[in-house]
């Protein structure tokens, strides 16, 4: 099946495994990451300023900056269920509700913003997962940089 063709909670699940996958299989070296919002400092009733993430690769740090998205958004607009062992590299997410601000970066796995990644039928999840971790490094509104 076509990466267009899965519904969207399909199309996360695979975007999710892929990226654990990655994470996984992709070298291994420890290092220190911060994350920043152009809009401000606090993000999730946080100063993000104070946080450091430690991750073994730029994969692994975009599930770490998820899943702290997700278990500290207070916003009421969204419900996420998320359960995560990166022992054994696990992460199943359920997003309730699909219709989401695009003001609000807590959202991560963006269903409607990852589709607009898929240039065409041979576009595959790798590509898209690349896409995404490549751009959590080289935007302006909410990025990460090695610390």
């Amino acid at each position: 099946m076509k990466l267009n063709e899965l519904e969207s909670q399909d199309f996360i699940n695979k975007f999710t495994e892929t990226i654990v996958e990655k994470s996984k299989n992709s070298k291994q070296k420890e290092e220190k990451y911060t994350i920043h919002y152009k809009k401000s400092n606090y993000l999730a009733n946080v100063n993000i300023d104070e946080l450091i993430f430690v991750a073994n690769n730029s994969y692994h740090l975009w599930l770490l900056v998820y899943k702290y998205m997700l278990e500290n958004s207070s916003t009421q607009e969204r419900k996420f269920y998320i359960t995560s062992d990166f022992i054994d590299w696990n992460l199943n997410v359920t997003t309730i509700q699909q219709n989401m601000p695009y003001s609000i970066p807590l959202n991560m796995a963006n269903y409607r913003e990852f589709v607009l990644l898929i240039e065409n039928d041979n576009t595959t999840m790798e590509e898209i997962v690349d896409e995404v971790v490549d751009n959590f490094f080289n935007n302006k509104i909410f990025y990460a940089k090695k610390f």
